[in-house]
């Protein structure tokens, strides 16, 4: 009986655990999604974007490169983000020079989804976007 009962144990946690991190069973659509992040016009060179549907889907994010753009991934590296409206967050120091000083160049506002004023609506018509934060 403890076998019988260990085996169904063993499958049922399969099944339930089948598609857990990657894109299977998601039903919404990615777009490659790319851009570039200011802050008073100069790249933010340091730091991680997220995009965030809601309940519409999953956080899409990207890390910040030396000139200040970023492709966003959802379970796949450049795989892009749900195709919704999103609110934008970014965290992170934002540039090397902050970062050497322990100090974060990004204003608290944009690092919280429910602060953040930064938006983007995302389809396959409109997937580039540019953010200056001030």
């Amino acid at each position: 009986m403890n076998t019988l009962r260990s085996l169904i144990l063993v499958a049922a946690s399969c099944l339930f655990s089948t598609g857990c991190g990657s894109s299977e069973g998601y039903q919404g659509d990615l777009v490659p999604v790319s851009g570039k992040m200011t802050f008073k016009g100069r790249p933010l060179t340091k730091g991680v974007v997220k995009f965030d549907p809601g309940d519409d889907g999953k956080v899409a994010k990207g890390e910040l490169q030396p000139d200040g753009s970023f492709t966003l991934s959802t379970f796949k590296t450049g795989d892009g983000a749900a195709a919704a409206h999103h609110r934008v967050t970014v965290s992170g120091t934002g540039s090397e020079a902050a970062a050497k000083k322990g100090k974060e160049l990004i204003p608290g506002k944009y690092t919280f989804r429910m602060t953040s004023s930064l938006e983007a609506d995302v389809s396959r018509n409109s997937h580039e976007f540019t953010f200056d934060l001030n």
